[in-house]
């Protein structure tokens, strides 16, 4: 019945709630119908003994009178989570109502505690308190030894041996980056340091230059900026960074160049603002919506670019990129400003 009609097979005993004992051992029988005894709530013995079961996927947690039930001789070698699950309703149900141990007998099942994904099972066998008769597991040798938690601390053992092979490892590795990475980082830092102290030693003979009035340029900066823009270029930019210069360079010498305070009156004014340019060391422009608009300043900005010399962005106000010519929206995307 159970191979040919699967669905029949479920109905016999389901007229007979008064049930108390089954016996269904030695009948080759593969799996169980899940509801098959769901109506049997008085159901004291179940013996599904010396068959073929593999694992547990009938419902059991509606015998709350159930006191054996006898799983021993069967296939099982491995209880999945879902038969641990059921079996855990039985259990959960017969000691609220009962208090009933010894309610399993699973012995002679082929257990194995010999891989990874045996241990929840061997854990689950080796801790609970309803199973009856000695429980035994095949281990990687093929020796049969008891389900107790030194089988569940071995199957451990062998769950974490690729974890600490792998940290052995991971452990190795991280100690060699550890190692190049201190020795990158030590050679980096007495890198900077020396570049620090060149630096500074650069700097110091700079401020000396600047000092006794040899330095390559006449003056350290060229201002760039709308003639709208004056007022606030003399009060915010130009006097701040005048005393600031003077300050860091130590000499009372004014080393800002910019058009309406040096270029001379009769002169040539292209011809002054390219001196201009090659007299100061760095150009700094004072970028505005003035700026954008002024004819004069952008000859000044390619001029300087001509000459390849450094820019510093000082921004008088919020600009959008498409105000400025092609080459400043590059200087702008590539160059720190500052509002």
């Amino acid at each position: 019945m159970a191979d040919r009609n699967y669905s029949l097979f479920a109905q016999p005993i389901v007229s007979y709630p008064n049930l108390k004992r089954l016996m269904l051992s030695s009948n080759k029988l593969i799996k169980i119908p899940k509801e098959m005894f769901q109506r049997n709530k008085n159901l004291e013995t179940l013996d599904l003994s010396d068959n073929l079961l593999k694992q547990i996927i009938f419902n059991l947690n509606n015998l709350s009178n159930l006191k054996i039930l006898d799983l021993r001789n069967n296939r099982i070698s491995v209880l999945d989570q879902n038969s641990m699950k059921i079996l855990n309703s039985l259990l959960v149900t017969n000691n609220i109502s009962q208090n009933i141990c010894g309610i399993l007998q699973m012995a002679n099942n082929p257990f194995l505690c010999s891989e990874c994904d045996t241990l929840a099972s061997i854990k689950w066998l080796s801790t609970t308190t309803h199973l009856q008769g000695d429980i035994t597991c095949k281990n990687p040798k093929g020796n049969f030894i008891p389900v107790d938690n030194n089988a569940a601390s071995f199957v451990q053992e062998e769950c974490d041996r690729p974890i600490r092979i792998r940290n052995t490892i991971l452990l190795s590795v991280l100690l060699s980056i550890s190692t190049i990475t201190f020795t990158v980082l030590s050679l980096y830092k007495w890198q900077k340091y020396q570049q620090q102290k060149r630096y500074k030693k650069n700097m110091e003979e700079k401020i000396q230059q600047i000092q006794k009035n040899k330095l390559e340029t006449k003056y350290l900066v060229f201002l760039s900026f709308s003639s709208f823009d004056y007022n606030f270029l003399n009060n915010n930019v130009y006097e701040p960074l005048k005393h600031h210069l003077q300050d860091k360079t130590g000499t009372d010498r004014d080393l800002i160049c910019f058009g309406d305070k040096n270029f001379q009156l009769g002169k040539p004014i292209n011809d002054k603002m390219v001196l201009c340019l090659q007299e100061s060391a760095v150009v700094m422009l004072l970028l505005s919506h003035n700026f954008c608009q002024s004819e004069f300043c952008r000859m000044e900005f390619d001029m300087a670019l001509h000459m390849k010399k450094p820019f510093i962005l000082r921004m008088k106000e919020e600009l959008d990129e498409k105000e400025m010519v092609p080459s400043l929206q590059q200087l702008f995307k590539r160059n720190t400003r500052l509002l």
